[in-house]
């Protein structure tokens, strides 16, 4: 009879700290500047929140995100372009994956679902296309950076979690602008 008390006081314990905390919708962090990106995606204008990290292992390399959120600020899209140099120019992005001459410039796109941590499509750079980010301003003193990019996706059909998601992904005349921001 103690045993039984005791697991359903244990029981008791755990449904209600599930109840309270377990199932907390992690938050977008607001200490973090937010630019704004925009580009044509698939022929449809397309807007999203953009920010610049500086790598963490290579304080002369940053890393730009792009995410895409719907009303209830659940993440819908999201991709990076990785180990950008900070300098201005235009710079060939590729798919990240095997072994590039450096520097090289990759990128990676992602669709969401559910409360914005659910994949439901995974992209890789199409290579052959003219895929391309152009740094046109860099202000190291006040961290503005601004710029213009061109990227084709093609999507990972390893796992194909959402058959109905397009097999290409093409965004064009894009552009951003954010600030630089430690890691």
């Amino acid at each position: 009879m103690r045993n039984t008390n005791l697991f359903l006081l244990s029981l008791y314990c755990y449904v209600i700290t599930i109840v309270f905390f377990g199932c907390k919708k992690p938050e977008k962090q607001d200490d973090v500047y937010k630019g704004t990106a925009t580009a044509i995606k698939n022929d449809m204008n397309w807007n999203a929140e953009c920010t610049s990290i500086i790598s963490s292992t290579n304080p002369n390399v940053i890393y730009l995100y792009i995410d895409r959120y719907n009303n209830s600020q659940e993440r819908r899209e999201a991709f990076v372009v990785s180990k950008i140099e900070m300098k201005t120019g235009v710079f060939t992005i590729v798919n990240g994956l095997g072994v590039m001459p450096k520097p090289y410039y990759s990128s990676h796109y992602s669709s969401f679902v559910a409360d914005g941590d659910a994949i439901d499509g995974d992209y890789f750079v199409l290579d052959p296309d003219s895929n391309y980010i152009e740094i046109i301003r860099l202000d190291l003193n006040t961290k503005d950076i601004v710029g213009r990019f061109n990227i084709t996706f093609v999507k990972d059909t390893t796992f194909n979690v959402n058959p109905n998601l397009p097999d290409t992904i093409r965004f064009t005349a894009g552009e951003f602008q954010t600030k630089i921001q430690e890691n």
